[in-house]
C-alpha cells in the first residue's frame, strides 16, 4: 500500500503487509519494500513500513529501526487498533487521531 503525503510533509509511505511477525515474513517484507521502492517516482521521499497482525519481537523491531523501516501491528485480535514503532509511526498516529475531511487511514 502506498500512502501519499502521509505526514503532510511531502513524504510518502510504502507499507508491506505480512500476516505473521516471524523471521521469514520480516526478511521477505524487507526485500519486497526495497525492491518496490526502487520503481517509485518519488523513491527518495518514500518511507517504508511493515504491517503484521501481531507485534514483532524486539529483535525484529530493532532490525527494522536500523534499516529505517517502521514496524506496524494490530494491538488486538480484532485488528481494529493499530500500533507501531519507528520513524513513520508518530505521523500515522496523528493522522489516525485527526483524519482530514472525515477520512481515516
Amino acid at each position: 500500500m502506498l500512502i501519499k503525503d502521509y505526514g503532510n510533509s511531502g513524504r510518502d509511505l510504502l507499507i508491506e503487509v505480512k500476516p505473521d511477525p516471524d523471521k521469514g515474513s520480516i526478511r521477505i517484507g524487507i526485500g519486497q519494500l526495497l525492491d518496490y521502492r526502487r520503481f517509485l517516482p518519488h523513491r527518495a521521499g518514500t518511507d517504508l513500513a511493515i504491517l503484521t497482525i501481531s507485534r514483532p519481537s524486539n529483535d525484529y523491531i530493532f532490525l527494522l529501526q536500523d534499516l529505517q523501516i517502521t514496524s506496524l501491528w494490530f494491538a488486538g485480535e480484532d485488528c481494529l487498533v493499530l500500533s507501531g514503532d519507528g520513524k513513520a509511526w508518530k505521523s500515522l498516529q496523528m493522522r489516525i487521531a485527526n483524519p482530514k475531511n472525515g477520512q481515516s487511514l
